[in-house]
């Protein structure tokens, strides 16, 4: 089905429009509708052909702190987390931080080192045990990838 609407979509003209909820496919007929697809819905068609499997096993908890002054860049990193296979708790928008940060509660988990390269931080590991196992706070020196 997904490999049908690809070649729907390439040979209908491509995305019209594509945000954090839905993307708009375009259509045949240019005065027509194009169909929609629910962000979660193609993540949940999709999202396990991104999953890392050094990472679904443990399937860390994951806090996001968005600090960045970059709207929705919160939402963008933990979309990128489930995919990966970690299971985020929880999403929240803080004051400005200029450098973001990874807390690591298990000592340095493969998830942790992937995703510190994209918010470009380093990984301050320990064993602490609470409600999430990685604290994520997302900084304004991550304006690259957002």
């Amino acid at each position: 089905e997904l490999l049908t609407l690809l070649g729907q979509n390439r040979s209908n003209g491509g995305v019209r429009e594509l945000n954090f909820e839905q993307t708009l496919m375009a259509s045949s007929d240019p005065s027509a509708p194009g169909q929609v697809i629910d962000a979660s819905s193609f993540d949940g068609l999709v999202g396990k052909e991104f999953r890392e499997e050094s990472i679904v096993p443990p399937r860390p908890k994951v806090s996001i702190t968005n600090g960045s002054r970059i709207p929705g860049a919160g939402l963008q990193l933990a979309r990128y987390v489930k995919n990966l296979g970690g299971e985020v708790v929880s999403v929240e928008s803080s004051t400005s931080v200029k450098n973001s940060s990874i807390k690591d509660h298990l000592g340095g988990s493969q998830l942790s080192r992937r995703l510190a390269p994209i918010i470009k931080s380093p990984i301050n590991s320990d064993r602490r045990v609470g409600r999430s196992d990685i604290e994520i706070t997302i900084g304004e020196d991550a304006l690259g990838w957002f």
